[in-house]
């Protein structure tokens, strides 16, 4: 495994871990609930492209 690999695969995993922290908070709307959530998704497909092109 490459090492731009391991880095991105660390940053998923923090932001990951960063985002369900934050969603689990009573006090944020659904609303942006739902647009944290679609950042995320947005954030892994980049990343998968990224992960694509570097390998």
């Amino acid at each position: 495994m490459e090492p731009i690999h391991v880095v991105l695969i660390l940053v998923v995993i923090a932001f990951s871990w960063k985002i369900f922290s934050i969603l689990r908070h009573p006090e944020i709307s659904k609303s942006n609930k739902r647009m944290a959530l679609s950042v995320f998704v947005i954030s892994l497909i980049s990343f998968a492209i990224a992960l694509y092109f570097a390998g």
